[in-house]
This record gives C-alpha cells, structure tokens and sequence, in this order.
C-alpha cells in the first residue's frame, strides 16, 4: 500500500470515529443537530493530526492545550460570505 493510501485510510478512519461521536453527541442533544457532522469531523481530524504535528516538532503542551480549547470553543461561522466554499455551517 502506497504511503498516500496509508494517510487516506488513517483520516477516512479518524474521520468515520469522529463523525460517528458527533452523531451522537446530536441524537443527545449536545450538538446542534443542524451541524454537518462530516464537516466537524474532518475538522477535527485536521486539528488533531496539525496538533500531532506540532508535538513532534516540540510545541508544548500548554501550547497544546489552548489550541484543543480554542478548537471546541471557537464561534460558530456561517459561510454565505465565503463563495464556492460549499461550507455550511451553523450560526
């Protein structure tokens, strides 16, 4: 398996978990249910893995730690604004 198919399927993977939780946390209540759930997802999966990076790169973990905060706490966008996105978000 190719190095790129490898990264494919870890974020397809990641993703799918993600997505699965969200669902969740909607069914409950927690999350607007309105929310793409496979937005969020690959979302967070974009956090994670950029954060995974910077630990390797010796960013530390008070660092680490406000940007996982700010992530879950950042405000909610709308993206009419932002054309061809294909975005939607919930405000």
């Amino acid at each position: 398996m190719a190095t790129s198919a490898i990264e494919e399927f870890g974020f397809s993977r990641l993703e799918a978990i993600y997505r699965q939780c969200i669902t969740d946390a909607q069914n409950s209540g927690e999350i607007d249910s309105a929310a793409d759930a496979h937005a969020l997802a690959a979302c967070f999966v974009a956090v994670t893995r950029g954060m995974e990076v910077l630990a390797n790169g010796g960013v530390d973990r008070t660092e680490l730690t406000a940007i996982a905060v700010t992530s879950l706490a950042a405000p909610p966008v709308t993206c009419d604004d932002v054309e061809g996105s294909g975005a939607s978000a919930v405000s």
